[in-house]
């Protein structure tokens, strides 16, 4: 039997999906949240070493040197951030025990996958972007900013499923599955991210926003005069990152649901698309 078919009987409407994420992430919020303190905490101390290491001058560029290394620490270390909560979505889907090590292990010899079908999918968004600065020579602005976002949005979400066929089919690209198990479903993964930006927006206006706004100086304060950083400033942006890195779980599992759902999708329409799990 297909793998997919284990975890959902029929397929998902958006609503079916959110409320199947909420539930992972209610029933399995300490594993969650340990894993994310365990990726969050070194890049809080980095993102705020490179703040204490920038130079004071705005001009000059703070990603140089040490703070350069530091920066792409940070990013590996969030690329595997996202694999691992990936891996710990499935296994929760799949009620299947939970070892940090085996989880590390699996997204780690994936990393350099990761990265590189990452840096593809950039380059891609960035001759997106050139081709519209091209037409803009052309055509007027009211016109070419919405051709322009609705293709990122098209090929954003076409290509996002690139993660779990990389973790699991053994794939080092997966830009071309994720087109694959895309089709014909553009607009209800729209409806989905649609709901899930709402959900996070609405976290974001009422958590984040309070947050922000109290904070005692800013961060051009800080780049200008890293010795004014107070305690108030890092607490609060302590808090801030650890919410946002809740709210990133929540559309990471979202994001798991959704994969595995539009195999059941697929199959339910006659199409057929590989799964490996």
């Amino acid at each position: 039997m297909n793998q997919s078919n284990q975890i959902f009987t029929e397929p998902l409407d958006c609503i079916g999906v959110l409320r199947k994420s909420l539930s992972i992430m209610k029933n399995n919020a300490l594993k969650f949240i340990c894993l994310m303190l365990l990726f969050y905490v070194p890049m809080l101390v980095l993102a705020l070493a490179i703040i204490q290491n920038s130079p004071a001058n705005l001009d000059d560029s703070p990603f140089q040197g040490a703070n350069l290394l530091m920066l792409l620490i940070t990013i590996l270390l969030d690329f595997t951030f996202m694999a691992v909560t990936v891996i710990t979505a499935k296994n929760c889907l799949q009620n299947i025990p939970i070892s940090i090590g085996n989880i590390l292990r699996q997204a780690c010899v994936k990393l350099l996958s990761i990265v590189v079908t990452s840096l593809l999918f950039g380059v891609l968004f960035g001759l997106l972007m050139a081709f519209g600065m091209l037409l803009g020579m052309v055509l007027p602005v009211t016109v070419i900013i919405p051709l322009t976002m609705l293709a990122c949005l098209y090929f954003l979400i076409r290509f996002c499923f690139f993660l779990p066929p990389i973790l699991w089919n053994d794939r080092f690209i997966g830009l071309s599955d994720s087109w694959r198990l895309t089709k014909n479903n553009f607009w209800w993964l729209v409806g989905l991210s649609i709901l899930d930006w709402i959900i996070i927006g609405i976290v974001a206006i009422i958590v984040l926003l309070p947050l922000m706004m109290i904070s005692p100086i800013s961060y051009q304060d800080i780049l200008s005069n890293p010795l004014a950083m107070t305690t108030d400033f890092v607490i609060i942006n302590i808090i801030i990152a650890l919410i946002n890195g809740i709210t990133n779980i929540f559309s990471l599992i979202v994001y798991t649901v959704a994969y595995f759902n539009l195999h059941v999708r697929n199959e339910a329409a006659g199409r057929t698309s590989a799964i490996c799990v």
